[in-house]
């Protein structure tokens, strides 16, 4: 009987040593040994308003007709101190340029505890990576500044790596911010190679792609990618575009990118600038179309902006241009997503067809003059005016007044065949060189108008003047339309025929007509 009870407990304590192994093997088999973190590495944490995420109204009301209170959360993504001056690279969730991140705050990690204020300086768009300063950090800290490897250009173009991130399984996964205060840093080993083949790599973009692990979680995005010897490879970005090529810039890269956002004026450094509007597909060409291959069609070059690097390339309109650095265009939407992807002054060769003959033109892009359409319209309206300004002040004989004018005639047709119409104030400022305001109440009275729209501003070489407009008339009649807005005031202007219209203002309290407008 003792002996019975001699074996059982021998067996209990055999079976407890044996469970307590399977289970630490079961625990530290998706955590590998814990390692010492990379230099300058931070947590970023950004106050969002999930009102902000809910609607785009101003206002959103709950189910019982009350506003809703304020929805704040802590996002939190990982970062990386640059150099002695505090400033920080990242990428920041459920951001948009257009508005500037409220409240920002940088956690460090190690040994230097503490928390502290950043600024906001400015967004890469290609890269979506984002430059914060915070001052007063400690100088312990700062000392441990991210180096980036002296041997990176030398070694091999496909090595092994260290990945210092967030837990793929943390919680909160599903988006790219954590919501815990201060999570810990998983790391993991994985590879890279030189993405030689991609369009985007070229000798001042040579970024790397991520091997292994082959996939990640959002969470993961801002890795730290670390060389053997300890030194900072560079940073890893989560590609969203679901293609899972996710992609590694080097720390070389990163600072550039640093560089140019403290050098940058505005908010966002732009993308890459082709200088080509596509257009739909040639009828004419359609029969030459279909005998080729699907990487040779292309689309058609309707346009091609003056002094544009598509221009200095040697692009022509009614060209196919059939890709750039090897990645195929269909569509004008692939254009305008392939140059969104290439950092400005990009060094990238063209494929055109140009009738049966291709031909591979080098071209150097150049940075996006807008961001967005409405910018982009401002933009063609300033060239107008720029060079039409400039045309004025040459002689009438000297050839370049002929060069400015060319230019500021391709302008506007340009933007005469953009698809999306341009806005009534912005359309009247291209096409006539005019800016008016509406009539109120007040300004009837004091014009002496019944209604109409008044003439603010007139540029000096713009048609309005030709037609007679002064500052300070109110346009109330275009032939038997009335004006009653800018929208009015440009959709009668748009249907006046070859036989013209007469138009009728208010001037110094008295109605005048000033002829035919055609």
């Amino acid at each position: 009987m003792q002996r019975t009870q001699t074996s059982f407990r021998l067996f209990l304590v055999c079976f407890s040593l044996s469970l307590s192994w399977v289970l630490a093997v079961a625990q530290t088999a998706d955590r590998p040994v814990r390692a010492q973190l990379p230099p300058g590495l931070v947590y970023v944490s950004q106050k969002v308003d999930l009102r902000q995420q809910l609607s785009a109204e101003e206002t959103v009301f709950s189910l019982d007709g009350e506003p809703v209170p304020q929805l704040q959360t802590i996002s939190l993504t990982l970062g990386l101190l640059l150099d002695d001056s505090g400033h920080i690279i990242t990428r920041l969730a459920n951001f948009s340029p257009q508005n500037a991140p409220p409240q920002l705050t940088v956690t460090l990690t190690g040994n230097a505890m503490g928390q502290f204020p950043a600024t906001f300086l400015g967004m890469d768009s290609v890269t979506g990576l984002c430059l914060l300063k915070v001052a007063n950090i400690p100088t312990i800290f700062l000392s441990a500044a991210a180096k980036t490897s002296a041997n990176l250009v030398s070694q091999a173009a496909q090595r092994p790596i260290q990945l210092f991130g967030f837990n793929p399984r943390q919680r909160g996964n599903s988006t790219p911010g954590l919501s815990l205060f201060r999570p810990r840093i998983y790391n993991s080993y994985g590879a890279v190679k030189k993405a030689t083949e991609d369009f985007r790599f070229s000798t001042n973009n040579p970024i790397y792609y991520l091997t292994a692990p082959t996939t990640l979680t959002p969470i993961q995005d801002c890795s730290v990618a670390i060389e053997k010897d300890g030194s900072v490879l560079g940073l890893v970005l989560y590609d969203t575009s679901g293609e899972e090529t996710h992609l590694v810039y080097p720390l070389s890269r990163v600072q550039q990118i640093a560089a140019m956002i403290l050098e940058h004026k505005r908010f966002v450094v732009p993308h890459a600038w082709l200088g080509a509007t596509s257009g739909n597909h040639d009828p004419g060409a359609m029969t030459v179309r279909n005998r080729l291959t699907e990487q040779e069609r292309g689309i058609l070059i309707a346009a091609v902006f003056p002094d544009s690097p598509a221009e200095q390339a040697g692009v022509r309109p009614q060209d196919m241009l059939v890709s750039i650095s090897g990645r195929t265009l269909a569509t004008g939407a692939d254009l305008s997503s392939t140059l969104r992807l290439l950092p400005a002054c990009s060094e990238v060769m063209l494929k055109v067809r140009r009738g049966n003959e291709f031909k591979l033109l080098p071209a150097r892009l150049a940075p996006a003059p807008a961001t967005d359409a409405k910018q982009q319209l401002n933009w063609i309206v300033g060239q107008v005016e720029n060079y039409e300004r400039i045309a004025q002040g040459l002689p009438e004989n000297d050839p370049n007044r002929t060069r400015n004018q060319s230019k500021a005639n391709t302008f506007r047709a340009i933007l005469s065949g953009i698809t999306n119409s341009a806005p009534p104030d912005v359309w009247l400022r291209l096409m006539y060189g005019i800016e008016v305001t509406a009539i109120t109440p007040q300004l009837a009275k004091y014009f002496a108008a019944p209604g109409g729209v008044l003439i603010s501003t007139l540029t000096p070489s713009g048609k309005s003047v030709q037609l007679g407009f002064q500052v300070g008339d109110v346009i109330v009649k275009i032939g038997e339309d009335a004006v009653t807005d800018p929208a009015s005031l440009m959709q009668a202007l748009s249907q006046v025929n070859e036989s013209g219209k007469e138009l009728m203002v208010i001037r110094s309290g008295k109605p005048e007509v000033l002829g035919q407008v055609k």
